[in-house]
């Protein structure tokens, strides 16, 4: 038996990783998504040995019944890639967005000023009854009205801190945004080769980039888009995917490149709705 205790334990080396694990739930029962590898010999390669790749639904929730299959990791790739695709703009229309965002004032490049006034409208009043209440109290006589105004008045300046944080976080809102949007243009400009690396790292920030809650459903991917990557979805499609502009997109050198005219043209029709989808 000792002899037994003192041997090390094998341990099994992992000789790859999971790109994909921990960035999709199931569509059906909402469980995360988990992976698997298989090893096959191909037949038609000379019996050659490979290693295919699953991600699939453990189907942990008893309550819920899912039916949900197993998909490879080439065809995550694969939809990735086509949700690349609606996103993809001229490297010079965002590279000309960048210099376009830079030259901005963070604080001006989306308005919240209504929002701020609003909640300073809000801190405003709330002075005014803490005002009045601490007032009253000095006045009061009565204990158990006086127990009750002082509970009024912890709830009045607990209020009073939240919006006062609220205030705050408005008023950095714009250089947050200002720097989101830097980033997000620029994850797209390199969003191919991003998806030709296989960084965990990198594909989480596209995936962020792109939108949120991402899923696998019935083999497919489903999220909630970003207010960028509607921007430029639709921006896509009001022009048309076979416009020459978006022909350029894969162009390394282009015998006709964009004016400068249609570049800031395309830009201000982007950052329009950009601003609209972001409100």
């Amino acid at each position: 038996v000792q002899d037994f205790l003192k041997k090390k334990p094998k341990t099994r080396v992992v000789d790859y990783e999971f790109l994909y694990r921990g960035l999709f739930s199931c569509g059906c029962c909402g469980s995360a998504i988990t992976a698997e590898s298989k090893k096959k010999r191909i037949k038609t390669q000379g019996g050659m040995l490979k290693r295919f790749v699953y991600y699939k639904c453990p189907h942990h929730k008893r309550s819920v019944i899912c039916k949900e299959k197993p998909m490879s990791k080439t065809a995550i790739a694969d939809a990735l890639a086509k949700e690349v695709e609606k996103v993809k703009i001229p490297k010079c229309i965002l590279e000309y967005g960048l210099k376009y965002i830079e030259g901005q004032n963070p604080k001006e490049l989306f308005d919240v000023r209504n929002d701020v006034k609003g909640v300073e409208r809000r801190i405003s009043e709330l002075n005014q009854k803490i005002q009045i209440v601490s007032e009253n109290l000095v006045l009061e006589s009565d204990m158990n009205i006086r127990i009750l105004m002082k509970e009024k008045l912890r709830a009045f300046n607990i209020e009073l801190e939240e919006l006062k944080e609220q205030r705050e976080v408005l008023e950095n809102k714009g250089a947050y945004l200002h720097q989101e949007l830097r980033n997000c243009l620029q994850t797209i400009m390199t969003a191919k080769t991003i998806l030709e690396t296989d960084v965990f790292e990198n594909q989480k920030r596209l995936l962020a980039v792109l939108g949120k809650n991402w899923r696998i459903k019935d083999k497919k991917l489903q999220y909630e888009p970003s207010f960028v990557a509607q921007a430029l979805t639709v921006y896509k499609q009001k022009r048309g995917v076979n416009s020459p502009v978006f022909g350029l997109c894969e162009s390394a050198s282009r015998n006709d490149p964009l004016s400068f005219e249609q570049i800031t043209h395309n830009w201000l029709g982007i950052w329009e709705l950009i601003r609209n989808y972001f409100y």
